[in-house]
Order: structure tokens, then C-alpha cells, then sequence
């Protein structure tokens, strides 16, 4: 058993820590095992305890914004196989086997997730909003292909600058 948290979205994203010591904080000082300067974070958010039986137990610190397990926000929780954490903006996955467990889940299809800095490449032959003739039909439909169209035109002028 190779027990680790592996950090899938937010400001953590990409980041790994094995969990070898009896306990390990999570929060935006430097002083935590796993910190990012995060403000949706607290100094000291939340701390994962190993219990002598080897589980691993999750502690919220009582911060402003709180831990969530699962989607659910908690206060204790006994961590099980790819628990999803969610500490301020970043979104950990608890692993204890191997890390092909992380390929098995999409990020982007995790709950109450926060997604920060992600890219996402839009053809102009693929957007429908670029060829309101596609969308045709229904006038509210027309309208908002109009209004994205434009929106859509905007922003690849400021990305082009």
C-alpha cells in the first residue's frame, strides 16, 4: 500500500505527496507538507491524520471556507480509495493503490469543482455559434448564437493580442 494525495484541479493541480509521516497539513502557509498560496484556502485548512490501524483520517481546522469529501462538506471523515478532496480552489484525490487510478477519472467531470487555468482549444469550424445558420430555428436560439457569436469574436481578438 502506497497511500498519497495527488492534486487533479486548482492551484495543487499536478502535485503528489506520499503520506508517510503520522500527520500531514493542508493550507496556504508554507509551514504545511502541502500548501499553495490559495486565498480560498486557510493557513491551516484541514490535516490528515494515519491512525495506528494505517487508515487515514481527515480533520477540518475550522476554516472560513471549509473541507469537502466527496462534495459533502465534513468536519472528520475516515478517507476510503479516491476520496475527492476539495480545500479552497484545489481538488486532491486520495489514492492507496496505483496512480492508473487517476486516469480512470476526468477532472472536469468531478463535483463542485473549480477549475482554474484550463485551456481549451475551439475550432472555427466546429462552433456552432460561428455559423448561426446552424442553429437556426427557434428565435431565442438565434439570438443567443447571435450574442455568443459575438462574445466568441471578442474574446479571439483580445486572445490574438
Amino acid at each position: 500500500m502506497n497511500p498519497r494525495i495527488v492534486g487533479i484541479a486548482g492551484p495543487l493541480n499536478g502535485m503528489t505527496l506520499a503520506l508517510t509521516d503520522d500527520e500531514m497539513s493542508v493550507g496556504r502557509e508554507p509551514s504545511n507538507k502541502l500548501w499553495a498560496a490559495d486565498s480560498a484556502m486557510s493557513r491551516r485548512h484541514c490535516v490528515i491524520v494515519k491512525q495506528e490501524d494505517g487508515r487515514f483520517l481527515l480533520r477540518d481546522l475550522g476554516g472560513r471556507n471549509g473541507t469537502r469529501v466527496n462534495g459533502e462538506k465534513t468536519e472528520k471523515h475516515e478517507l476510503c480509495h479516491q476520496d475527492q478532496i476539495t480545500v479552497g480552489n484545489s481538488t486532491l484525490i486520495f489514492l492507496l493503490g496505483d496512480e492508473e487510478a487517476i486516469a480512470e477519472r476526468n477532472p472536469l467531470e468531478l463535483d463542485d469543482t473549480t477549475v482554474e487555468d484550463v485551456v481549451a482549444s475551439l475550432h472555427p469550424e466546429d462552433s456552432a455559434y460561428l455559423h448561426p445558420e446552424r442553429a437556426s430555428g427557434q428565435p431565442k436560439v438565434d439570438r443567443l448564437a447571435a450574442d455568443l457569436s459575438t462574445v466568441l469574436k471578442i474574446a479571439t481578438h483580445i486572445g490574438g493580442i
